[in-house]
């Protein structure tokens, strides 16, 4: 039987109804399907007036969830029925549902009063896929003891940022990629004078200063990022200030003295094989997972910016071909050389900033490691910068991760699997099948 039970949400004073048979003046909420109740009774006495609507799943759209489709094995917070016994909350959390469009619902009826409440209403799978950061420079405070927290969805579509810092900014910024996957657009969720968070128009002008316009991701590629906790791959280096400053936060967070964090997990650190050191490094996964993530969204939004493009037809052989690392030359596209070394000046210096940031980490790695990494980075790049002038009259400049001209891609095959995974689903998969070869 559905019901329609009174929960306390324990927020602010006054800010809503009084609720009967309570004795609090506090904020009361009716939450209908979204709501099971697992004890007690239903409260005898409802307000008078028009109930609330049902509150809309952040997963799901615009429509709520239906109450016989909860699932009963997802965690859950507890809250008091008006009879005293506890009840159960739970959020629809399949994650292909997660959307920008019930996020709004969500946040338009006042749902959450600050950045913890948004965060534990996210699902799992998006709350395990996260960077920590803590050396930002973004307008959001990081710090080793609290880190700045990212977030995404599968597959990059959606993400969010947030402090982790107790009395930190109650804003969480979003960003979330267009329906047709050319570009992104910004969001921040910052509490308003009612003490509730509310959604911004989208791309607010202190977003552009950190993310550009248009609006992209600030990241770097695969795999190393410098200033996030397991930024070499997802390892952190035994004895390193990093680790232990991990350790510290881990602590913290552990003790229940990072409430920000307390609807994520830490995750365990397992001693990993990292080359030839096989037990200094500890792995963690959450960052490798996000990177790859953010990576993907990227991809997508360069294949729809090329395949816009008025010169797609009559190009986009060149462009799977640079993509692929094919190897060009002068006469396949005039003006190679010259690309290829403006690229490889920008790699080289790439290189450096990358394997400093990495060893001031405790990474302890050398300039030839990272150099081989990036191995065919120049050559790629050129390419695939000179095919989107000539060929797309496109600016390649613009498909990057970073506003600093330091690098496109870093591991060159991840950034191939990426694009190509990317045409296929944008419906060329005959040309992302195709070989060198073939192209050639």
């Amino acid at each position: 039987q559905h019901i329609m039970a009174l929960a306390v949400l324990g927020d602010r004073v006054g800010q809503a109804f009084q609720a009967p048979l309570l004795g609090l003046d506090d904020q009361a909420a009716i939450v209908g399907d979204n709501f099971r109740q697992v004890g007690g009774k239903a409260p005898s006495v409802l307000p008078d007036g028009p109930l609330p609507p049902p509150p809309v799943p952040l997963l799901g759209g615009d429509q709520p969830a239906a109450h016989d489709d909860v699932r009963q094995d997802e965690p859950a917070r507890e809250v008091m029925t008006c009879g005293g016994a506890p009840a159960r909350v739970v959020f629809a959390t399949a994650a292909e549902g997660l959307s920008l469009a019930g996020l709004k619902v969500q946040l338009a009826a006042r749902r959450f009063a600050g950045v913890a409440d948004f965060v534990a209403a996210l699902p799992d799978d998006v709350r395990a896929r996260r960077a920590l950061v803590y050396q930002s420079k973004s307008l959001q405070a990081a710090s080793p003891a609290a880190p700045r927290v990212l977030l995404t969805s599968a597959d990059g579509g959606l993400s969010f940022a947030f402090e982790s810092a107790e009395g930190g900014a109650e804003v969480v910024e979003l960003m979330a990629r267009r329906d047709d996957g050319a570009g992104f657009d910004l969001y921040e969720a910052k509490r308003g004078d009612d003490g509730f968070l509310a959604l911004s128009a989208a791309n607010p002008a202190a977003c552009a200063r950190c993310h550009g316009a248009p609006a992209r991701p600030v990241w770097e590629a695969y795999s190393v990022w410098n200033g996030v906790y397991g930024g070499v791959h997802g390892h952190m280096h035994e004895g390193s200030a990093e680790l232990s400053a991990y350790r510290e936060l881990e602590a913290a967070w552990t003790a229940g003295k990072m409430p920000r964090l307390a609807s994520l997990t830490p995750e365990a650190l397992e001693p990993a094989a990292f080359y030839d050191k096989p037990t200094e490094h500890f792995a963690t996964e959450a960052v490798n997972q996000f990177a790859s993530a953010l990576g993907a969204a990227n991809a997508a939004r360069i294949v729809a910016a090329a395949r816009g493009s008025a010169g797609w037809e009559a190009g986009k052989r060149d462009f799977a071909a640079a993509v692929r690392g094919c190897k060009l030359d002068e006469t396949a596209l005039p003006g190679w050389g010259a690309a290829v070394a403006a690229a490889g000046a920008r790699q080289a210096a790439y290189v450096d900033v990358t394997t400093a940031g990495a060893s001031a980490a405790g990474a302890r790695l050398s300039r030839a490691f990272v150099q081989a990494v990036t191995f065919g980075q120049a050559e790629r790049v050129g390419a695939l910068e000179l095919v989107a002038a000539k060929k797309l009259g496109l600016d390649a400049g613009q498909w990057p991760m970073t506003l600093a001209p330091s690098s496109m891609l870093a591991t060159p095959n991840t950034f191939e699997k990426d694009v190509l995974a990317a045409l296929e689903a944008a419906g060329e998969g005959d040309l992302a099948a195709l070989s060198c070869d073939q192209l050639l």
